[in-house]
């Protein structure tokens, strides 16, 4: 299964690691979108050592970069989800890639 991890900054970003591990160990292929502010607590360094990481300085990379990663995504995980990420959902805000590709997606999502 193709997953998508959305990281939003929160404290608990530090824990992603564990469950990127535990995904790709149950043979399931993972990326990850990190928000500007999940640097802050989980190091983007890291967890480009275990797979790709899209950013908002990826987005002219791609074509339509949110598109893309929900073509490619049979699952959207956002994980952790801060306060502040999970309004913007609510509301409908898109101001980062995170929040674009949440609201493209249309196949199951774990907030």
């Amino acid at each position: 299964m193709k997953i998508l991890i959305g990281i939003s900054g929160s404290i608990s970003a530090y824990k992603v690691l564990d469950v990127i591990s535990g995904l790709k160990a149950t043979k399931n292929d993972v990326k990850v979108i990190m928000s500007d502010t999940a640097g802050d607590f989980a190091p983007r360094k890291a967890i480009e050592a275990t797979t790709a990481v899209y950013m908002d300085d990826h987005v002219g990379l791609l074509k339509v970069a949110h598109i893309e990663l929900t073509e490619w995504a049979d699952k959207y995980i956002i994980c952790p989800a801060s306060a502040n990420t999970i309004a913007k959902l609510a509301h409908g805000l898109a101001d980062n890639l995170l929040t674009q590709t949440a609201l493209a997606f249309t196949g199951p999502k774990l907030v």
